[in-house]
């Protein structure tokens, strides 16, 4: 495959994050602008302890068509944390490419 092409599918990929619930497999919906912009409004308030504080509200937004409020809540804190991890890594990402994007225009 060429190395455009490839380079096209990568940056195509859509973000998810996976949870089991009640030993079923969640799949979140795609990290999309409501999500990016639901993490930036926490990063730029100066609130920046932790992932999980700038990511937490993200998690019920990725999930909301696909698990209750309580299934939500009922999640065990560290999953949380560990959720918010993956969100922050695709948070990031997701700025990286958009700077990299900028750059090569």
């Amino acid at each position: 495959m060429e190395a455009s092409k490839l380079a096209d599918i990568k940056k195509n990929v859509q973000e998810t994050i996976t949870i089991e619930v009640d030993g079923q497999k969640v799949v979140s919906r795609v990290f999309d602008f409501e999500a990016m912009c639901l993490i930036q409004d926490k990063h730029y308030s100066g609130d920046r302890n932790g992932s999980y504080n700038m990511c937490g509200d993200a998690i019920p937004y990725l999930f909301e068509s696909k698990l209750t409020e309580k299934q939500i809540e009922d999640i065990p804190y560290i999953t949380k944390c560990a959720m918010s991890e993956k969100i922050w890594e695709i948070y990031i990402d997701s700025l990286s490419r958009s700077k990299a994007e900028a750059k090569n225009m």
